[in-house]
């Protein structure tokens, strides 16, 4: 029984550290694209002012 208990905590250990993992991944990853879009759209409107 304790060999059981000890290999389900090590997979449920493991399954929460991937989820976690994959959870930063994915909001670092949108963050940098939200930050990329802010970037470009200034950009674009101080080429447009400059223009102007």
């Amino acid at each position: 029984m304790r060999v059981i208990e000890i290999i389900m905590k090590t997979v449920i250990k493991t399954v929460l550290e991937i989820a976690v993992q994959a959870f930063i991944e994915t909001v670092v990853e949108s963050v940098i694209t939200a930050i990329k879009t802010t970037i470009k759209s200034h950009i674009k409107k101080m080429k447009m002012s400059a223009v102007v």
